[in-house]
């Protein structure tokens, strides 16, 4: 390993920075009216132009950081995550998915305790069908609204929301980034990945809804009465959605495919990406003009959003955030492993996994609390350069296992706290929105108890699978 020098400690502190600001965002004060925020969106941009320069984050490190090496290509990633966030939102704007959620979320009963397990099971079935972030997207509010109907508290039924879908997201590689990440790396197919990771999510996904229940059996009524409401009248545009629901099938299967035949995700993805825009654009050119007021010339941006109401309101809702953070945070990851740090972790991972069943706990666990640290995004990078170092030296058994388990770590680090995941950030302000707020220690007060057995149920469930099955 190359020494450690001047640089690599700055850099070191650029990161340290960046990880404590990503989990307690600020504002600083430009001037009385201009305030600069201090978030996952911007810290990590200013600690790459604060690292290029002190030099501690090289141009080479910029190129290297997008473009990816050994089939982790940023760029690929995220067009798949624009492509599948386009047609997913065109199909949620159909009203489609909420009928869905009404429908199922109505089958709940009287029983306080089984209204939680559906939603925790329909958020579980949800996002198999979508990805966490859809799944977020639609159920949140699905979920706000009948714990004020029936006037309960719905912090347990928020948390059976979102960990049900981040449980869940696990299973397909197209279900969260972090998965996309490690079996692009490892070089996974679809099959491959959803096989070794199915069990693990039942498994969690059993052990945290039962946790959940006995943590909140104080505030779960045993009874309660459910609002009249009608799922049809949620469905807005039957037509768009069965095309919506045909273009998010058919690009399930196309990836799923692809993934035999060593094609980039990002080939795959963007037709059906753009052939949702192209309807959407379509239904916006065939229906008539809004009518307009005579109040003089409207701005651009409000033109446009009167002449392509449905366009515009998937462009607003895309996830934005995500681009840059991802990307600089993929610069500053390959600038660790330019200054030395990355080795160092691996040969500590070395020592941490002699063999598969300590390489899934260790590395399980530790990526787990990387996220907590860095968000999980990062922190998958990061170990994902680890275990591609040459200094972690590990049998094929154990290497497969180090892979599967950070799969496992990264996902399920979300379940301590809300900046962990960028799903748990969306989730967030969509609760915030409806007036609910659960985030900051609240969150980790409540997740404190269910985090450890989450994570320690998949790793002991992928131990036992690498047991009979890993050679």
């Amino acid at each position: 390993m190359d020494p450690l020098t001047f640089r690599s400690w700055v850099l070191l502190a650029l990161v340290v920075v960046v990880a404590c600001f990503i989990n307690a965002p600020q504002t600083l004060p430009v001037t009385k009216r201009l305030r600069l925020p201090l978030d996952l969106v911007t810290i990590p941009l200013l600690a790459v132009i604060i690292g290029l320069a002190t030099t501690s984050i090289s141009w080479a490190d910029v190129g290297n950081g997008i473009a990816g090496s050994q089939n982790v290509q940023p760029y690929a990633i995220l067009v798949l995550l624009l492509a599948l966030a386009w047609v997913c939102v065109s199909l949620d704007m159909t009203g489609f998915l909420s009928m869905i959620a009404l429908a199922v979320v109505k089958r709940g009963g009287r029983s306080g305790r089984r209204f939680f397990l559906v939603i925790f099971a329909l958020s579980f079935v949800f996002t198999l069908a979508t990805n966490i972030d859809v799944a977020v997207l639609t159920l949140t509010p699905v979920t706000v609204y009948f714990t004020e109907a029936m006037q309960l508290s719905p912090y347990a039924f928020l948390l059976g929301e979102f960990f049900g879908s981040n449980i869940s997201s696990m299973i397909f590689f197209m279900g969260n980034l972090n998965n996309i990440i490690v079996a692009e790396a490892y070089g996974m197919n679809f099959a491959t990945y959803a096989a070794w990771m199915v069990l693990p999510a039942l498994g969690s996904a059993a052990v945290t809804g039962a946790a959940l229940l006995l943590q909140f059996r104080r505030t779960i009524p045993r009874h309660i009465e459910l609002p009249d409401v009608n799922p049809r009248a949620a469905l807005k545009e039957p037509r768009a959605a069965w095309v919506g629901t045909f273009l998010l099938m058919g690009m399930t299967v196309a990836l799923a495919v692809s993934s035999f035949f060593a094609v980039s995700v990002w080939i795959v993805s963007l037709p059906f990406g753009v052939a949702a825009c192209i309807v959407d654009v379509a239904r916006d050119l065939w229906s008539s003009p809004p009518a307009l007021d005579n109040k003089g010339p409207l701005p651009l941006p409000r033109r446009i959003a009167r002449r392509m109401p449905i366009t515009w309101e998937v462009l607003t809702r895309l996830p934005y955030p995500v681009f840059p953070f991802t990307l600089c945070m993929f610069v500053i990851v390959q600038a660790l492993t330019t200054h030395g740090w990355t080795p160092r972790l691996a040969w500590l991972l070395t020592q941490l996994c002699p063999d598969p069943t300590a390489a899934v706990f260790s590395i399980g666990f530790l990526s787990a609390l990387a996220s907590v640290v860095f968000n999980n995004i990062p922190a998958t990078v990061l170990f994902v350069n680890a275990l591609r170092s040459p200094e972690f030296v590990a049998d094929d058994t154990t290497l497969r296992a180090a892979y599967l388990a950070l799969a496992i770590g990264s996902d399920l680090g979300a379940h301590l706290t809300v900046p962990a995941g960028m799903a748990g950030l969306l989730w967030s302000s969509l609760a915030r929105a409806k007036g609910v707020r659960f985030d900051g220690l609240r969150f980790v007060r409540a997740g404190i108890w269910t985090f450890p057995v989450s994570v320690a149920s998949a790793c002991a469930i992928l131990a036992a699978e690498l047991a009979v099955m890993g050679d």
